[in-house]
């Protein structure tokens, strides 16, 4: 996934059936730069990334205490 920067990041998952997920994302050296609830039934989460710097960001979806997903973005 890579972004232009200019405005929101849209993402569509799965996992909007089970009862609450976090989204964690984090920089290249670690540092955590979101940690948001995704609630039961939400399909689409949006973020607005056009104030964040150019590089690359690890997103992770946690549930019940696991990560079920990783996916790298780039923001350009």
């Amino acid at each position: 996934m890579v972004s232009d920067n200019s405005g929101p990041i849209k993402s569509t998952t799965i996992y909007h059936h089970w009862e609450t997920s976090i989204l964690e994302i984090f920089n290249l050296n670690g540092e955590s730069i979101l940690q948001k609830e995704i609630p039961k039934n939400q399909i689409q989460t949006d973020l607005n990334v056009s104030t964040w710097q150019k590089g690359i960001y690890l997103f992770r979806l946690v549930h019940n205490n696991q990560n079920v997903a990783e996916q790298k973005v780039i923001i350009q």
